[in-house]
């Protein structure tokens, strides 16, 4: 239904669930595969723009760590004040894998983070193995993603834990004994697969430019999202209630009328 994970498990691409009609697929590129940028653009350059990877590359030309041309480059659904977020990855990595899943028969509609900047709060994640846990890290005052591996260093590349105000800090059940020897404040278990399920209700879409759907395929995306989002959507759960008290309502009026009709009708035949 979009909102929660039912089922959650790893599989070749030909044995995943079957993408049936009105389903959504959704690819996550994994935190530890992508780097961030904040960037300033021009007046007139936005997602859809015809000039927006020329303008990309050369601002961020000297900030990429591999050739322009070899990295695939998003920009963020909104800008944050003056500034925007571009994300990064490596582009024959994130080719290869969507053509596996298209000859698959499992097309991707959306391509999304798996953590992305901003939010007002601090959110601290920690995954990974027993053996190997990240840090991740987003929102608050931090700036971009944090992705490093657990340990007590990667602590002094965070704001102190205890004074912040806004504090959201997960951990999944493998390493939840690391996350709270390291971290030593209160956190909240989160499996793999309710992060993945947050990180697909987002509203970003790397899907851009050589990878972004077209003509009927985007519309089609777009209306299937929404369609989705006022099914299933908690932000809709108000709205959804209130037409089904207007349905119910209208169906009580109309069954009151009729039984008074008939009764009506049943008098004249008496008279």
């Amino acid at each position: 239904d979009g909102t929660t994970a039912h089922k959650f498990g790893q599989a070749q691409a030909t044995l995943l669930p079957g993408a049936n009609r009105g389903a959504e697929v959704v690819a996550i590129v994994p935190a530890t595969s992508m780097s961030w940028h904040e960037v300033r653009l021009p007046k007139g350059i936005s997602v859809g723009s015809p000039r927006l990877r020329q303008v990309l590359e050369g601002l961020l030309e000297d900030k990429l760590l591999t050739e322009a041309t070899d990295t695939h480059l998003a920009l963020a659904p909104s800008p944050t004040g003056d500034t925007s977020w571009v994300a990064a990855c490596d582009r024959n990595w994130l080719r290869n894998h969507l053509q596996t899943l298209e000859a698959a028969n499992r097309p991707v509609n959306r391509i999304v983070p798996e953590l992305a900047p901003g939010g007002e709060r601090l959110g601290v994640h920690i995954t990974g193995e027993a053996q190997l846990p990240w840090l991740l890290a987003n929102g608050g005052s931090l700036r971009g993603v944090l992705c490093v591996p657990l340990s007590p260093g990667a602590l002094q590349l965070l704001p102190p834990l205890g004074a912040v105000d806004q504090l959201d800090v997960t951990a999944e059940p493998a390493v939840v004994e690391s996350a709270e020897s390291v971290l030593q404040v209160p956190l909240r278990l989160q499996t793999r697969a309710d992060r993945f399920m947050e990180a697909a209700q987002t509203d970003w879409d790397l899907a851009q430019m050589e990878f972004a759907s077209t003509g009927w395929a985007r519309a089609s995306k777009r209306a299937g999202s929404v369609w989705r989002n006022l099914l299933y959507g908690a932000s809709w759960r108000p709205a959804r209630w209130g037409v089904l008290l207007v349905l119910l309502a209208n169906l009580i009026g109309v069954n009151a009328l009729a039984w008074k009709e008939q009764r009506a009708h049943e008098q004249r035949k008496q008279a």
